[in-house]
């Protein structure tokens, strides 16, 4: 994945975002808005994966999404959206958005969901027969907070639901993004017990201004009673669902505070994102545990 279509309508951040996948051995093509020449590098692949901002005009996030989902093989498409999520992201989801990144947009978050787009699309590229053998599992992993690197998941939940489930790509984006959005609440506000208001503030590291968010994480990461807390995460199947279970260490929230109105401050985004994803969510009483469950697709026939 070395061909990037960027486009964006803010010449400082489109220069900025250009010159980190450059440093980064990646080819890039930077527009500042979807014009002929962009339209005809979508259709004949030109690019491997496409970036594009939905910050001041919808339109145009939209517009890539429906153009790169008819493509065959279908290209992924990362959109960079406001810190706010609204219901303009869910509609972007149920397009086919492989991810969202949000202003300020941070190096590694940048670099890490371009390479698991890259490993997403070519592991499914590949095929498997292994689903024919495989009638249900369950698989455990314990991932200790100082170690949690979300790549590394990534492919552990992708290489089983591509391997032993038959979900069309669209509902696999869906499944993986609810199960991000889970483990980053479990690793930030659950293990680390980080609040969202922070990302609003600023401080300082290593003489660079960034959020507050990210100073205290950056803190808590290196304290031991943070960053030795786990996340246990559980992926089951039988005949009918597809259970997915995610449990932190931290002091839980309580249960108004997941209702999935549109008020919710905590876990505002993610669980927004969780509830229109998966058909079933519920939460252990302490509130850090989560519970998502996604009816099984059928076996195809020929």
């Amino acid at each position: 994945m070395k061909k990037i279509l960027l486009i964006h309508k803010n010449d400082n951040l489109l220069a900025k975002v250009r010159d980190i996948l450059e440093h980064h051995g990646y080819e890039v093509t930077a527009r500042s808005a979807i014009d002929r020449e962009v339209r005809g590098a979508i259709r004949s692949h030109a690019a491997d994966l496409v970036i594009c901002d939905i910050l001041e005009d919808y339109d145009n996030g939209f517009t890539v999404l429906r153009s790169c989902r008819l493509l065959s093989p279908p290209v992924p498409v990362v959109l960079i959206a406001s810190r706010h999520y609204d219901e303009r992201i869910l509609e972007a989801i149920s397009l086919g958005m492989f991810d969202c990144l949000s202003r300020p947009i941070d190096t590694d978050h940048l670099l890490q969901t371009i390479k698991r787009a890259e490993y997403f699309f070519n592991k499914q590229r590949e095929g498997s027969i292994a689903s024919e053998l495989v009638q249900r599992f369950k698989i455990e992993m314990v991932i200790h907070t100082g170690d949690f690197q979300l790549e590394a998941v990534q492919k552990v939940v992708q290489d089983i639901l591509l391997n032993y489930t038959y979900f069309e790509t669209d509902a696999l984006l869906n499944i993986w993004l609810a199960i991000e959005e889970a483990l980053q609440n479990a690793h930030e506000h659950g293990n680390l017990e980080l609040l969202s208001e922070w990302k609003d503030e600023s401080g300082k590291v290593e003489g660079k201004e960034v959020s507050l968010f990210e100073v205290r994480k950056r803190e808590r990461l290196r304290d031991p009673a943070y960053a030795e807390r786990t996340i246990r995460l559980s992926l089951a199947s039988d005949e009918e669902w597809l259970d997915v279970r995610i449990e932190d260490d931290g002091p839980g929230f309580r249960k108004r505070e997941v209702s999935g109105s549109v008020s919710m401050k905590i876990y505002g985004r993610g669980l927004r994102i969780i509830y229109n994803l998966m058909d079933r969510v519920s939460f252990n009483r302490k509130g850090n545990r989560i519970r998502m469950r996604k009816r099984l697709p059928q076996k195809k026939t020929a």
